[in-house]
């Protein structure tokens, strides 16, 4: 739990800006990072976007209020999580944990999941279906962030999905792993050229050596 504290804490800040930039337009940020255990997701989306905001902006202020919050909250953080699909290696995952955190008295609303996964060697392919709970060309700019690199990516409902492929240490591993060893210098038997030499040069010094004793008798 405290794990997941201190991740989401790194999430709402690496956002926060961008939130600002994206105060009026039909745009949401999402951040992605991977750990050994677990897949977590965030998600800052304007409010007004969803197709349902009215109905959950009981008061008429424009605004989502703590008590709103409380009574949307489960389902709208649902909602919005089930518009993305996450595949590790093909694999379908689910998230174990989603919720609504609160922006009090503001047009955003934060939706956090994590998915029991672990993605350190493995692709993950992201599609989004958000256009169909929000209004007009919605964007959604992603940063999946993993301990070897971050990538970003952007959808719309024109190009909806994202393969982010498995980080380049383990493609290198793999790859490494088909390196075959040198093959062994061959030690079969010589040519008969080659013991025809080797028996004449034979031949040849022991020629020199009876004419060397004949001399020296």
């Amino acid at each position: 739990m405290l794990k997941h504290t201190l991740i989401a804490a790194t999430l709402l800040l690496a956002v926060g800006q961008s939130q600002l930039q994206a105060h009026n337009l039909p745009i949401s940020e999402m951040m992605l990072v991977a750990d050994d255990e677990y897949l977590h997701m965030e998600v800052v989306i304007n409010a007004t976007e969803l197709t349902f905001f009215r109905e959950m902006d009981v008061d008429r202020n424009g605004h989502v209020s703590l008590a709103e919050t409380e009574d949307w909250g489960e389902q709208v953080s649902r909602r919005v999580v089930d518009c993305f699909d996450i595949r590790v290696d093909g694999q379908v995952v689910d998230a174990d944990v989603a919720g609504l955190v609160p922006n009090h008295n503001t047009h955003h609303l934060t939706i956090r999941a994590h998915y029991p996964v672990d993605v350190a060697e493995a692709s993950v392919e992201l599609t989004s279906r958000l256009a169909a709970i929000t209004h007009g060309a919605h964007l959604v700019q992603v940063v999946y962030r993993t301990p070897h690199d971050i990538q970003k990516a952007r959808l719309n409902p024109s190009a909806a999905t994202v393969l982010f492929p498995a980080p380049a240490v383990g493609r290198l591993a793999e790859s490494e792993s088909l390196i075959q060893p040198p093959t062994a210098t061959s030690t079969g038997p010589r040519p008969w050229w080659g013991r025809l030499g080797v028996a004449l040069g034979a031949s040849l010094l022991l020629g020199c050596f009876v004419l060397f004793c004949k001399k020296n008798r």
